[in-house]
C-alpha cells in the first residue's frame, strides 16, 4: 500500500507542476505517524541528501513541510501538514503564484496597438480579453485561498452530492 501510494501521489503532484522526488518527499513524510529525519527519508525514498534536503527546503517555502525539534536529538525532523484543505490552499498559492501571476505580468505590458489594421484590432481585443479572464481567474483563486472553511464542506457543494 505505501508504494502505491508513494508512486500515485508522485503521479498526482507531476499534474501540480510538483517534480517526482519533491512529491515522494512529500508522500513519506504525509503518511508517517511520526516526524522523520534527512536519513530516515534517504532509506524509505532512495534519494541523495542533496535531493532530500533541497525537496525539503522547497517544501517549507510551499508550506507542506515544517521543521520540529526533538528533545534529545540532534538531527532535524520534519513533518507534513496533514489538513488536505490547508494542503490544497497551500498548492494553490504556489501555483498562482508560478503561473497566473507572471501571465498577468505579461499581459498588462501589452498596450493597444497604434496600428488601426485589422490584425492589431483583433490583437488587442483578444490581449484585452485574455487579461480580463486571467484577472477575474486571480481573484476567485485569491478568494479561495483566503478561504478558511473547506469549500468542499459548503452550502454550495453540498447541494451537488
Amino acid at each position: 500500500g505505501r508504494e502505491k501510494f508513494l508512486e500515485s501521489w508522485s503521479s498526482m503532484a507531476s499534474q501540480w507542476g510538483i517534480s517526482k522526488s519533491m512529491s515522494l518527499v512529500h508522500a513519506s513524510l504525509l503518511i508517517s505517524p511520526d516526524p522523520l529525519c534527512a536519513d530516515v527519508l534517504m532509506d524509505q525514498i532512495k534519494l541523495s541528501r542533496g535531493s532530500i534536503n533541497t525537496n525539503l527546503r522547497a517544501l517549507m517555502d510551499w508550506g507542506l513541510v515544517h521543521k520540529k525539534y526533538l528533545p534529545g536529538e540532534r538531527r532535524d525532523h520534519y513533518y507534513a501538514e496533514k489538513d488536505m484543505w490547508t494542503i490544497f490552499r497551500q498548492i494553490l498559492i504556489n501555483r498562482k503564484q508560478k503561473e497566473l501571476k507572471p501571465l498577468l505580468d505579461t499581459l498588462q505590458t501589452f498596450s493597444d496597438l497604434d496600428d488601426d489594421s485589422p490584425e492589431a484590432t483583433e490583437f488587442t481585443k483578444v490581449v484585452r480579453d485574455l487579461r480580463d479572464i486571467t484577472y477575474k481567474t486571480d481573484i476567485v483563486l485569491d478568494n479561495i485561498a483566503k478561504s478558511d472553511e473547506n469549500w468542499f464542506e459548503s452550502p454550495f457543494f453540498q447541494m451537488l452530492k
